[in-house]
Protein backbone atom coordinates (compact mmCIF):
# COMPACT_ATOMS: atom_id res chain seq x y z
CA UNK A 1 0.00 0.00 0.00
CA UNK A 2 1.73 3.26 -0.72
CA UNK A 3 2.04 5.63 2.31
CA UNK A 4 -0.17 8.31 1.04
CA UNK A 5 -3.25 6.14 0.81
CA UNK A 6 -2.40 4.94 4.26
CA UNK A 7 -2.22 8.26 5.65
CA UNK A 8 -5.50 9.39 4.03
CA UNK A 9 -7.05 6.50 5.46
CA UNK A 10 -6.12 6.96 8.74
CA UNK A 11 -7.55 10.17 8.66
CA UNK A 12 -10.32 9.38 7.49
CA UNK A 13 -10.65 6.93 10.54
CA UNK A 14 -9.69 9.20 12.94
CA UNK A 15 -12.56 12.02 11.78
CA UNK A 16 -15.28 10.04 12.23
CA UNK A 17 -13.89 9.61 16.64
CA UNK A 18 -14.63 13.07 16.64
CA UNK A 19 -18.64 13.55 17.83
CA UNK A 20 -20.26 16.04 19.69
CA UNK A 21 -21.58 15.16 22.98
CA UNK A 22 -25.22 14.38 23.10
CA UNK A 23 -26.31 14.53 26.61
CA UNK A 24 -26.93 10.56 26.27
CA UNK A 25 -24.60 8.44 28.03
CA UNK A 26 -23.01 5.02 27.42
CA UNK A 27 -23.51 2.34 30.23
CA UNK A 28 -19.94 1.74 30.30
CA UNK A 29 -19.19 5.44 30.94
CA UNK A 30 -21.96 5.56 34.29
CA UNK A 31 -20.88 7.80 37.36
CA UNK A 32 -22.66 8.94 40.04
CA UNK A 33 -24.07 11.70 38.15
CA UNK A 34 -25.67 9.66 35.71
CA UNK A 35 -29.21 9.34 35.83
CA UNK A 36 -31.40 6.72 34.27
CA UNK A 37 -34.58 7.48 32.73
CA UNK A 38 -37.69 5.20 32.20
CA UNK A 39 -36.81 4.80 28.67
CA UNK A 40 -33.74 3.43 29.78
CA UNK A 41 -31.69 6.28 28.26
CA UNK A 42 -28.85 7.33 30.30
CA UNK A 43 -28.25 10.93 31.05
CA UNK A 44 -24.99 12.54 32.58
CA UNK A 45 -25.99 15.88 34.45
CA UNK A 46 -23.61 18.43 35.74
CA UNK A 47 -24.94 18.47 39.29
CA UNK A 48 -23.48 15.94 42.56
CA UNK A 49 -26.40 13.53 43.39
CA UNK A 50 -27.61 13.15 46.77
CA UNK A 51 -30.00 10.13 46.29
CA UNK A 52 -32.44 8.06 44.17
CA UNK A 53 -35.60 6.31 45.87
CA UNK A 54 -38.40 4.32 44.76
CA UNK A 55 -41.67 5.88 46.52
CA UNK A 56 -44.45 3.40 46.10
CA UNK A 57 -48.41 4.72 45.09
CA UNK A 58 -51.74 3.12 43.32
CA UNK A 59 -50.41 3.20 39.84
CA UNK A 60 -47.00 1.25 40.74
CA UNK A 61 -43.81 3.90 41.82
CA UNK A 62 -42.61 6.98 41.25
CA UNK A 63 -38.67 7.15 40.88
CA UNK A 64 -36.89 10.36 42.60
CA UNK A 65 -34.00 11.45 42.32
CA UNK A 66 -32.29 14.52 44.31
CA UNK A 67 -29.22 16.58 42.69
CA UNK A 68 -27.30 19.49 44.04
CA UNK A 69 -26.22 22.24 41.95
CA UNK A 70 -23.97 25.52 42.76
CA UNK A 71 -25.93 28.49 41.87
CA UNK A 72 -29.51 29.49 41.22
CA UNK A 73 -32.23 27.39 40.26
CA UNK A 74 -32.42 28.69 36.93
CA UNK A 75 -28.81 27.37 36.22
CA UNK A 76 -29.41 24.13 37.40
CA UNK A 77 -32.77 23.56 35.36
CA UNK A 78 -31.19 24.93 32.45
CA UNK A 79 -28.46 21.81 33.31
CA UNK A 80 -31.38 19.60 33.45
CA UNK A 81 -33.80 21.01 30.15
CA UNK A 82 -30.44 20.91 27.69
CA UNK A 83 -29.43 16.94 28.59
CA UNK A 84 -33.31 16.51 27.91
CA UNK A 85 -33.83 18.24 24.82
CA UNK A 86 -31.23 16.54 23.24
CA UNK A 87 -33.20 13.71 23.90
CA UNK A 88 -36.08 14.17 22.20
CA UNK A 89 -38.06 16.03 25.50
CA UNK A 90 -40.10 19.78 25.35
CA UNK A 91 -41.12 21.37 28.49
CA UNK A 92 -43.55 23.21 30.27
CA UNK A 93 -42.72 25.73 33.19
CA UNK A 94 -45.70 25.02 35.92
CA UNK A 95 -44.41 27.32 38.60
CA UNK A 96 -41.77 30.20 39.32
CA UNK A 97 -42.02 31.95 42.49
CA UNK A 98 -39.63 32.76 45.25
CA UNK A 99 -39.58 29.62 47.01
CA UNK A 100 -39.07 27.32 43.77
CA UNK A 101 -39.03 26.34 40.41
CA UNK A 102 -41.24 23.51 38.92
CA UNK A 103 -41.13 22.38 35.56
CA UNK A 104 -42.52 19.26 33.32
CA UNK A 105 -40.69 17.78 30.76
CA UNK A 106 -42.06 15.79 28.06
CA UNK A 107 -42.02 13.37 25.27
CA UNK A 108 -44.34 10.98 23.31
CA UNK A 109 -45.51 7.75 24.84
CA UNK A 110 -43.40 8.09 27.95
CA UNK A 111 -44.73 9.38 31.61
CA UNK A 112 -43.68 13.28 32.14
CA UNK A 113 -40.73 13.94 34.21
CA UNK A 114 -41.32 16.61 37.18
CA UNK A 115 -38.78 18.50 38.26
CA UNK A 116 -38.92 20.88 41.36
CA UNK A 117 -35.92 23.49 41.92
CA UNK A 118 -35.12 25.11 45.52
CA UNK A 119 -32.53 27.75 45.89
CA UNK A 120 -31.00 27.92 49.42
CA UNK A 121 -28.23 30.61 50.69
CA UNK A 122 -24.99 29.34 51.39
CA UNK A 123 -21.77 30.85 52.39
CA UNK A 124 -20.01 32.53 49.44
CA UNK A 125 -23.32 32.16 47.51
CA UNK A 126 -25.97 29.50 46.39
CA UNK A 127 -27.06 26.43 45.57
CA UNK A 128 -29.48 24.76 44.45
CA UNK A 129 -31.85 21.05 45.07
CA UNK A 130 -32.76 19.79 42.13
CA UNK A 131 -35.33 16.85 42.67
CA UNK A 132 -36.84 14.95 39.57
CA UNK A 133 -38.91 12.29 39.63
CA UNK A 134 -41.25 10.43 37.05
CA UNK A 135 -44.07 7.32 37.44
CA UNK A 136 -43.45 4.19 36.93
CA UNK A 137 -45.06 0.81 36.95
Amino acid sequence: MKPYLFLIALLTMLAGCDQQPTGEVMPAEKSANTLRLSDATYVLLRGTHQKSHKKPNGAGFVSMHEFVYAGVDKIAENDVYAVLKNNGYTRKIISNDATQFKVQYYKKSLPPIGAIFVTRAKEGGHETLANIYWQEK
